[in-house]
């Protein structure tokens, strides 16, 4: 919006006046400016002037690809209303001398005059690094850094196809053998092996002869006239 001052009488201050746009064309603009005398006047353009008041990063290290999120504070500190004024966060590398643009997001802002209003801009970066942001727009005052982060590693896969399997497996339980509770107490217990090569030849050759003698007798007994 076009404002006229002119110049009081001392010089030391500007006074503001009615302004009136008479005719316009494409290239010139006919103005009519309320003055009670001769003076020195002074156009200017009244707009609304956005202060970053403060800020507030969600997360100073994120993986790649995740997105980062700042809540900025403005204050309407212009003479105007803000209506649709766009504001954006721009990430940049910390390294950089350039300030080159990595991304943005943009979003807008409602303010009346002294009015303090709070948004929330992302940012989402793949490749590792730190960056740090910095609030713009048209009407922002004195755009600079206002915060870091840091985009981290990925982390490596293991290179290993042993390791990976590892990794990835899950350990399986031991499978039933159908044993029941005294099975399972006398596990532990030893058992004692007898082994054939404890016996001796004479040992069988006695239960042989044992085994011939017994028949024998029986067979006699029955034998014998009553």
């Amino acid at each position: 919006q076009l404002v006229a001052h002119y110049e009081t009488g001392n010089g030391d201050d500007w006074n503001a006046t009615d302004l009136r746009m008479v005719s316009e064309t494409e290239e010139t603009v006919r103005l009519a400016i309320k003055s009670d005398g001769f003076s020195a006047f002074a156009l200017g353009v009244q707009r609304p002037t956005l202060e970053l008041v403060d800020t507030e990063l969600a997360s100073e290290s994120v993986a790649p690809g995740e997105a980062v999120r700042l809540e900025v504070t403005l204050s309407n500190v212009g003479s105007l209303p803000a209506e649709d004024t766009g504001i954006s966060v721009r990430a940049i590398e910390a390294d950089a001398d350039d300030l080159g643009l990595v991304d943005a997001e943009r979003v807008t802002v409602d303010a009346k005059p002294d009015e303090t209003v709070t948004r929330t801009l992302t940012v989402e970066l793949v490749e590792p690094g730190e960056y740090a942001l910095i609030v713009d727009g048209n009407r922002v005052t004195e755009p600079e850094p206002v915060a870091s982060f840091m985009i981290q590693e990925p982390e490596s896969e293991p290179t290993d196809p042993n390791e990976r399997e590892r990794m990835g497996s899950v350990p399986n339980s031991a499978p039933e053998t159908g044993l029941d509770d005294a099975d399972d107490d006398n596990a532990g217990t030893p058992v004692e092996l007898v082994e054939l090569n404890d016996f001796e030849p004479g040992s069988f050759v006695g239960v042989a002869v044992l085994i011939v003698i017994v028949p024998a007798t029986l067979f006699l007994f029955r034998r014998v006239p009553k």
